[in-house]
């Protein structure tokens, strides 16, 4: 199962700034994810569990270093606490679910 942990410096309203992330095994190590092409998916779940937005995610570069980006779109990011998310990547004939993590959302000013 890959692993994931703490998305940290999010802020409400916070939108437009890609978010890279590494996919790893428990041991910490980058897991190669790049037989899951099909599709790339950042599901957050609000901390009152009304609300849950899905990302298109793509990998940063082939996605043999674990890595990906999504990017929080206006409106998606609307309350504070802590977030509850999962990466769903498909490929051919497969899918890989992450563990679950956390997204640290601030309050704004």
């Amino acid at each position: 199962m890959a692993e994931t942990g703490v998305i940290r410096g999010l802020v409400v309203g916070q939108y437009g700034d890609p978010i890279l992330w590494t996919i790893c095994d428990s041991d910490g190590v980058a897991v190669d994810v790049s037989g899951y092409s099909s599709s790339q998916v950042v599901n957050l779940r609000s901390p009152d569990n009304l609300k849950t937005v899905s990302f298109t995610a793509a990998f940063q570069s082939t996605g043999s270093d674990g890595k990906i980006t999504f990017t929080p779109t206006d409106g998606n990011i609307d309350r504070p606490g802590n977030w509850t998310g999962q990466i769903v990547l498909t490929g051919a004939s497969k899918v890989l679910k992450t563990s679950k993590f956390t997204v640290v959302v601030e309050a704004a000013v």
